[in-house]
């Protein structure tokens, strides 16, 4: 074998390593976890909380292997639909609705408008282990107010008046 040149063979390692990564680039963009007026449910007119995941790559992401939950401590609480999926870019929102039976963007838990924790969480199906691709928690929210990252996909979270579900955080 012919011998690499030093920056050759990091070039190699880390091509190697990229190809193995595949860690979904999912991540929780924004919610409201005490929805009076702000989005109500096509499918029902309720109002139920809802949760935002935004895909931060630009390719298109089955839903596979994704957990959410409203407590860390229990991480495949809910376990995502493989017949969801979301675009390279795009945003889907989830409806925290105690309703999942029904429609695959219904969870089986409700979040707390005193606070509590909520986290979005990966099985590796190579490897098994979940690993927490994003999570926090948060304190006691304001009727229709949202908290938001600041930019989407990255950076703090902030309340906002201006809630975007479904859209660029303003």
């Amino acid at each position: 074998m012919p011998k690499l040149h030093p920056w050759a063979t990091l070039l190699l390692i880390s091509t190697s390593i990229a190809a193995c990564d595949t860690r979904p680039t999912i991540v929780i963009n924004e919610f409201m976890a005490d929805n009076e007026t702000t989005l109500a449910d096509g499918a029902t007119g309720e109002y139920w909380d809802w949760i935002e995941l935004y895909n931060t790559s630009d390719e298109l992401v089955v839903l596979d292997g994704l957990f959410l939950t409203d407590d860390l401590d229990w991480p495949t609480q809910q376990a995502l639909s493989t017949q969801l999926s979301i675009a390279g870019g795009g945003y889907l929102v989830l409806w925290a609705s105690q309703e999942a039976a029904n429609d695959p963007t219904h969870m089986n838990f409700a979040l707390a408008g005193d606070g509590e924790e909520l986290g979005l969480f990966w099985t590796d199906t190579d490897s098994g282990n979940i690993t927490m691709l994003d999570g926090l928690a948060y304190n006691a929210q304001e009727p229709d107010i949202s908290m938001a990252r600041d930019e989407d996909g990255t950076g703090g979270w902030a309340l906002t008046q201006q809630s975007t579900p479904g859209a660029s955080n303003q």
